[in-house]
């Protein structure tokens, strides 16, 4: 976890809090849009994931038995 904050971090991927900057006023921090894009992609890769690896159906093959 702390080697994916990290990485969050260097990618400028995490948020950013609230500050003040030099004039005191207040600017408002938040999620930037490059972390709402890797949350989104990482979403589409786990949908991507799940529908690859459902179970498929097995196709049976009808076997004829004759009666002796």
């Amino acid at each position: 976890m702390i080697v994916g904050g990290a990485l969050a971090h260097n990618f400028g991927l995490a948020g950013n809090p609230d500050a003040l900057n030099e004039a005191k006023e207040l600017v408002v921090g938040g999620i930037s849009n490059t972390g709402k894009v890797a949350v989104l992609l990482g979403f589409v890769v786990l949908a991507v994931i799940s529908v690859v690896n459902l179970p498929k159906e097995e196709k049976v093959a009808a076997r004829q038995t004759t009666a002796v």
